[in-house]
């Protein structure tokens, strides 16, 4: 399959998050799928309406037919027609959407002027009746009557005000047009938090949620010497609000801030005479990775962020996130007490559990390896994988199907209709999907391969505090996660500290009762399964308690 990338390409040009996006889902479809890509990017500036209006229109005129299947994720890119279109969204403009009313703009367009009302009514004609059904088809004329009124001087300047209400009802016409169901086969987000955003997406519309991963090659685990954030320094990213809590803790670590932005001097200003906070101004990959892995922790408080890739790389690199309760996408990742802190976007909140842990190392360090293994699935892999709705692998040899652990592998018969295979119940100690490590990748594999002759059930654990979870992870293969009990995380940390070591597998067999809930799941997934798994040795004595004689009179096997 040939794909085309289709995304914007800012003027002037500068490299955020929606680049290094837009470049690591290239690589990975090409370096690690049977499928050719390409990024096709348009100049795109966006500084007046004039601009972006001629932005859209050039997007409305790329032919890509010549790809098989289309991915935009920002406006105006999705203006692209092809009818295999799936939008992977970002975000919208933003101060056209969900920060409009911030800047107290009216929504009243006060314009009566008869060329105004005009244009206006096309773009409320475009959503009613049989006009609504033509979608990019009125787009000429529409371009057109934009353009007609771009060049008539005698209209008043405060129509093009940007942002502004007449911008917000045309780029929120020119987005339903390209958004719309009739114009796109699939719809995605990079958060949740975009999904609940007020017309971000068709009304009933399904959206998918893919979590798309850091573009570094890699991460590592350091020391704990300083605090450290990273962002583009824009009233956005609220980096005052770091600055004052600085004021407030009695912690004497350093503040290390990278990037750049509009804001830097004046944060700069803001900091003077505090010789604890440092501006690194742009750090290069190489040096970011060491600067995530000695701090502490790190502080990131943008608000109602799309995503924050901050969130990911400092969880990559084992470190817990001091975030905000109302900065959106982070909040996705931030479990507080668990993965870090989510506090009230104030000064003196975010300073005490700056000054918490600060006082309390070990649990830092703990709470960054929770989330580490929190975000360890968000892969490339599982991004095509999702968003391609790629096909199972090839078939490989495997066990004879109901002697698990035989010796002699042989094929596997022909596949049988789907409503004559056997159920398979997987038991393992770990959640599988989406799979990161080399353990949950064989797993995965291995028993997705099987799904043309089993219906599998993986029946996994997942840590203390972790969402329960049971779904689909692959055709014919659902996975059952259910969290450690309390009771059953104390034990095995208990038994941690006194060995000096990690214990989740090694105690598993006597451990596994005190979470009743997951011997429930493994009861019901059990009942009439043909085949039960111990994906380890671990989990045998949980099985081996559950394998009795069936309904029908015969023993399963294991």
């Amino acid at each position: 399959m040939q794909i085309a990338i289709a995304a914007p390409s800012a003027v002037p040009f500068c490299i955020g998050g929606a680049e290094k996006l837009w470049w690591g889902l290239l690589d990975a479809i090409n370096q690690h799928t049977p499928h050719q890509a390409e990024l096709i990017k348009l100049p795109s500036p966006e500084g007046t309406v004039k601009d972006l209006v001629a932005s859209y229109e050039s997007f409305s005129k790329l032919d890509l037919c010549h790809f098989d299947r289309v991915i935009s994720g920002k406006y105006p890119a999705w203006m692209v027609q092809h009818p295999h279109h799936t939008c992977y969204m970002l975000h919208r403009l933003r101060g056209l959407y969900d920060t409009y009313h911030f800047a107290g703009l009216p929504d009243v367009i006060n314009f009566p002027q008869p060329e105004i009302e005009q244009v206006r009514k096309l773009m409320r004609q475009q959503q009613e009746g049989s006009i609504a059904k033509r979608g990019h088809d009125i787009l000429p004329a529409l371009f057109q009557s934009l353009t007609d009124l771009m060049q008539n001087s005698s209209l008043p300047t405060d129509l093009w005000q940007f942002p502004g209400p007449f911008a917000r009802e045309v780029v929120h016409c020119l987005d339903n047009i390209a958004l719309s169901p009739r114009a796109m086969e699939r719809y995605a987000a990079i958060s949740k938090n975009l999904t609940t955003r007020k017309n971000y997406f068709p009304a009933g519309t399904d959206v998918s949620v893919i979590y798309p991963p850091s573009s570094l090659n890699h991460f590592e685990q350091g020391s704990y010497d300083y605090w450290f954030t990273v962002s583009r320094l824009d009233n956005a990213k609220r980096l005052r609000l770091l600055i004052a809590a600085m004021e407030h803790t009695q912690a004497p670590l350093q503040l290390k801030i990278a990037g750049t932005g509009p804001d830097s001097e004046a944060l700069k200003a803001l900091a003077a005479g505090d010789d604890r906070i440092e501006f690194l101004g742009f750090v290069n990959d190489s040096e970011l990775i060491p600067l995530y892995a000695n701090a502490l922790a790190v502080l990131y408080v943008p608000y109602d962020e799309d995503y924050g890739l901050v969130t990911i790389e400092a969880m990559m690199s084992g470190k817990p996130v001091l975030t905000t309760t109302d900065a959106g996408g982070p909040n996705e990742f931030v479990i507080h007490g668990e993965t870090g802190y989510s506090v009230v976007p104030d000064p003196g909140a975010i300073a005490e559990r700056m000054d918490y842990l600060y006082s309390h190392p070990a649990e830092a360090q703990s709470m960054g390896e929770t989330g580490r293994k929190f975000v360890s699935g968000i892969t490339w892999e599982n991004v095509v994988h999702q968003l391609l709705a790629l096909p199972p692998r090839a078939q490989f040899q495997v066990p004879a199907a109901g002697m698990v652990g035989a010796s002699n592998a042989q094929s596997l018969p022909p596949a049988i209709d789907k409503r004559q295979r056997r159920r398979m119940v997987v038991a393992t100690t770990y959640p599988i999907y989406p799979p990161q490590g080399g353990g949950q990748s064989r797993v995965f594999n291995l028993y997705k391969n099987l799904t043309d002759h089993f219906e599998v059930e993986v029946v996994s654990f997942t840590g203390a505090g972790q969402p329960a979870f049971s779904s689909e992870i692959s055709p014919g293969m659902t996975e059952t996660r259910i969290p450690k009990s309390s009771a059953h995380q104390a034990q095995e940390s208990s038994i941690e500290q006194t060995v000096g070591v990690p214990v989740t597998d090694a105690v598993m067999p006597q451990l596994y009762p005190l979470t009743p809930d997951y011997v429930a799941a493994l009861k019901a997934a059990t009942t009439n399964a043909d085949v039960l798994v111990a994906c380890h040795p671990y989990l045998y004595p949980a099985l081996r308690a559950l394998a009795q004689i069936n309904r029908s009179g015969t023993k399963r096997r294991m």
